[in-house]
């Protein structure tokens, strides 16, 4: 069950997603966030992306970051794993394109896969996902 509701307090963002997984029976479950096509042709080898999410759950389970990166009819990826402790707290996971074997050609597409590991019931709340761009000093 997937819904957006309104964030309670002085959260950050005026509304947060919540997913609630009873009877899975998978070993996880994937919710994908496509990056907008102008912001994923801009990327190159020397950008290093940063994932902020703000989340909390019922229980402990592992959260992995997927960047997916598509070029033509081939796709690079990068895993990441959030830091096991999974306070109310903010977990940051680091993309640095310069690992990522990218073509010479432009990136066509990208999105990231938010991974949750062994997902059976369990509650998930997203309070805030930040996805940011920084370019790499040239030295």
């Amino acid at each position: 069950v997937v819904r957006q509701t309104p964030a309670e307090g002085g959260a950050p963002a005026p509304f947060v997603l919540t997913l609630d997984s009873l009877r899975f029976r998978g070993s996880f479950l994937s919710l994908v966030i496509p990056l907008p096509e102008a912001e994923a042709t801009a990327l190159t080898s020397r950008d290093v992306l940063q994932l902020d999410l703000t989340a909390s759950m019922t229980a402990q389970t592992k959260l992995y970051g997927r960047l997916n990166l598509g070029q033509g009819p081939n796709d690079a990826q990068m895993l990441a794993e959030f830091p096991s402790s999974h306070d109310e707290g903010g977990m940051t996971v680091a993309f640095d394109l310069a690992y990522a074997n990218l073509r010479d050609s432009p990136v066509e597409r990208a999105w990231i896969d938010l991974i949750v590991e062994r997902p059976a019931m369990l509650r998930l709340t997203l309070h805030d996902l930040i996805l940011s761009r920084r370019p790499r000093a040239e030295l």
